[in-house]
């Protein structure tokens, strides 16, 4: 009998894991839900990111954002960022060594991504920015309600509309 249980058991966890989604958590408020096909054979790991490398070799990384990650001065907002990043914002309105930051950044964001490729989408607890070049992409999420973080993710080797479906999906899901 106690063979026969824990058999049972075993198929019914198995059961439970092969329709589970994954929840990658960047922090309380940002958390981006996985379907379980891309996590069939992946590797989840840490570096400076939470990043996961598909058995299709994507690559999808992310991570929280703040003044002091960023080295930006105390006074900014950190929920301006994409504006300014993605040159939505004129850089005057800073002081002349974080302008000079952005105009730097920004020019890589858009050899690597395309500015001109951007997207802005409302989502169910603020903004998805999201802008791809080929299968290079990136977002960035701004939540009004955190005022101290913004969450970053980026990817390799997915299409635009797989990535934005990805995001948009993960971070709508029940987490």
């Amino acid at each position: 009998m106690k063979t026969y249980i824990t058999g049972i058991l075993a198929v019914l966890l198995s059961a439970c894991s092969v329709n589970a989604d994954t929840t990658l958590s960047f922090g309380a408020d940002f958390k981006l839900t996985l379907r379980q096909s891309l996590m069939d054979g992946a590797t989840v790991f840490s570096s400076d990111e939470l990043s996961v490398k598909t058995a299709n070799n994507q690559l999808i990384s992310g991570r929280l954002l703040s003044v002091d990650s960023e080295n930006l001065p105390q006074s900014f907002n950190i929920q301006q960022y994409p504006d300014y990043l993605l040159n939505r914002t004129p850089l005057t309105n800073l002081p002349p060594e974080t302008a000079k930051l952005f105009e730097n950044s920004s020019e890589e964001v858009n050899y690597n991504y395309d500015l001109s490729a951007l997207e802005i989408h409302d989502i169910n607890s603020g903004k998805l920015y999201s802008l791809c070049k080929e299968t290079n992409c990136l977002a960035f999420v701004v939540k009004p309600a955190n005022s101290d973080f913004i969450l970053t993710v980026h990817s390799m080797g997915m299409s635009k509309k797989e990535f934005t479906g990805l995001i948009k999906g993960g971070l709508n899901a029940k987490n």
